[in-house]
Formats: C-alpha cells, sequence, structure tokens
C-alpha cells in the first residue's frame, strides 16, 4: 500500500454485486459528510424470509459503531492506526471486521450510513434453514470475544451478562409477536434465543 497512491479504499465481499453508480455514490457521501468512514447495506437476492429479516439498515447519514468488510469505504488515514483483523474471533467464521471497525470508532473515527447498497449473489449453502441457525449462534459467540477485546474481560464478562439479558427479552418480545407476524415473528425470536445461547456458552466459559 506505500507505494499505491490513493486517497479512499473500500472492502467487497466476492459474492457481491454492486450498481453503476457504487462507488461514485459512497465517494460524493464521504466527501459531503463529516466522516472518515461509510457503511452500507447489503440485500440478499434470496427470497428466503430468514435470511432477510437481520439484514443492516439505518436512516441515512445516521452515526453508526461498525461497518461490515461487505460494502464499506473509507479514507486512507485510517490505515495509519495499523489495526489488523482479529485471527480469535476470525476463526468463528464471523464478526473480525465488525471488531476492526469497533476499534476505529472507539479511537475517534466517525462511521455514518450511506443507504448505497450491496446485493449479495445467491450462494446455495448459504440459502438453507442451517446456516441461518449456525450463523446466530455464532453471532453470540463473537459478540462476547469482541466485548472483551474492546473493554476487557471484566467489563466484557458483565456487560455481555446484560447483552445475553436483552437477547432473551427479544426472544420472548418476537415469540409472542408471532400471532400478528408468524413467519418474520418467529424467525427474529429464534435469531434471538440463539444469540443469547451463543452469548451464554462464552460466559459460562
Amino acid at each position: 500500500l506505500k507505494s499505491i497512491k490513493f486517497d479512499y479504499a473500500c472492502f467487497l465481499d466476492d459474492d457481491c454485486k454492486i450498481e453503476k453508480n457504487y462507488i461514485f455514490n459512497h465517494l460524493i457521501f464521504i466527501k459531503n459528510n463529516d466522516c472518515s468512514i461509510v457503511g452500507g447495506p447489503q440485500f440478499y437476492k434470496s427470497k428466503k424470509l430468514f435470511l432477510r429479516v437481520f439484514e443492516r439498515n439505518f436512516n441515512n447519514g445516521q452515526n453508526v459503531f461498525w461497518a461490515s468488510t461487505n460494502n464499506v469505504f473509507f479514507k486512507k488515514k485510517i490505515l495509519r492506526h495499523k489495526l489488523c483483523f482479529s485471527k480469535d474471533v476470525a476463526k468463528y467464521g464471523y464478526g473480525e471486521h465488525q471488531l476492526y471497525f469497533s476499534k476505529l470508532s472507539q479511537i475517534g473515527e466517525k462511521i455514518k450510513w450511506n443507504n448505497n447498497p450491496v446485493f449479495e449473489v445467491f450462494q446455495k449453502n448459504r440459502d438453507n434453514f442451517k446456516w441461518f441457525v449456525v450463523r446466530n449462534y455464532k453471532y453470540g459467540l463473537t459478540g462476547i470475544l469482541i466485548d472483551r477485546e474492546l473493554y476487557g474481560f471484566a467489563s466484557a464478562f458483565f456487560l455481555n451478562i446484560l447483552k445475553a439479558l436483552f437477547n432473551l427479552s427479544k426472544f420472548f418480545f418476537y415469540l409472542i409477536s408471532v400471532p400478528i407476524k408468524p413467519f418474520e415473528s418467529f424467525y427474529k425470536s429464534l435469531a434471538f434465543f440463539l444469540r443469547f445461547l451463543g452469548r451464554i456458552s462464552k460466559i459460562i466459559i
């Protein structure tokens, strides 16, 4: 990177497609807003509802605490911090990008949300209920590891008890909402319960 002259860079997943003006839209946004990092949504092409209930989406221009490597545009200057992606978190297959950008946010780099989407290409190995179950369980597992690196072991212990209880309360909330929105509420309740299990499994280890 030292031999390449550039002012901005972007991360995308290899299974994503972008629209024609994707780079231009992020460039204009970051120039017009007080931030060094811009995150955006990733939408699934699959028709399976359980893959879409937790797509991240915020108000355009909203401050966020982290960005995903499936859709992030940033100023070169953030690389001066010399942060690395966590190998401990990466071994679970998810979360290292959340930790990386959370650390940047923690040290003062502002992250904003731009409704400039990417679209995930259909993947047979993910277009199934088993992947949904495993992924949400891993959200819980990696969540406590992320908090340990951000806040230290002792603080993360109590923080994750609170987050586990929050996940459990959301599980019950969506469970009693099943008669109103049967499929969406069921998948959300299950996802929060799986995240609760993931966090509890790490808290007690």
